[in-house]
């Protein structure tokens, strides 16, 4: 089935997906789809979303697949129970949740304060070389790592701390079990 929305819509879209695939794309990077708010719920199946930039941004999976490139919002929030996550060029605050699976997100420009966390499986950050963070990694058993130079490091067994740059933004990762990489 296709949708089509009209081009001058910018208020709130709520989406519910049970399975399938969800497509959602606007023009291009320079001129992505522009909404106050999005909203994605789905139960399984594969969403994939492109070119899109909204005030708030929520997505909520039981399974499946979430793939996602050129978001920018002011605040996200993504929560999966499991399956994959991957995120590439995001721009804006962002908490994300995911209990088991792979939580994979590429960072295009840091604005804002990154939350990641995870019950198991393995988490992947990718921050851009000049991002200016504080950095909280905890990890209750497994591993987390940093392939940034940090001040003020502190590194044990399981966590890691530092700063990198000015340290503006906040970045908390936390897996329970598992891995965790912030490179």
């Amino acid at each position: 089935m296709k949708i089509y929305i009209p081009e001058d819509y910018s208020r709130s879209m709520s989406i519910n997906i049970g399975s399938g695939r969800l497509d959602f794309a606007g023009e291009s990077k320079s001129e992505p789809f522009e909404l106050e708010k999005l909203d994605v719920d789905m139960s399984s199946g594969k969403v994939s979303l492109s070119n899109i930039k909204a005030n708030e941004f929520e997505h909520e999976g039981s399974s499946g697949m979430m793939d996602a490139d050129h978001l920018i919002t002011r605040s996200g929030e993504i929560d999966m129970s499991s399956g994959r996550v991957k995120v590439q060029n995001y721009q804006g605050k962002l908490d994300a949740e995911v209990s088991s699976g792979q939580l994979d997100i590429m960072m295009e420009k840091l604005t804002d304060s990154v939350n990641v966390e995870a019950s198991s499986g393995f988490v992947r950050l990718d921050l851009p070389d000049d991002a200016d963070f504080t950095l909280k990694g905890k990890a209750s058993s497994g591993h987390i790592s940093s392939s940034f130079s940090l001040d003020e490091e502190n590194r044990d067994k399981n966590d890691i701390s530092g700063k990198h740059g000015t340290g503006e933004h906040d970045i908390n990762v936390s897996v329970s079990s598992g891995k965790a990489e912030i490179k």
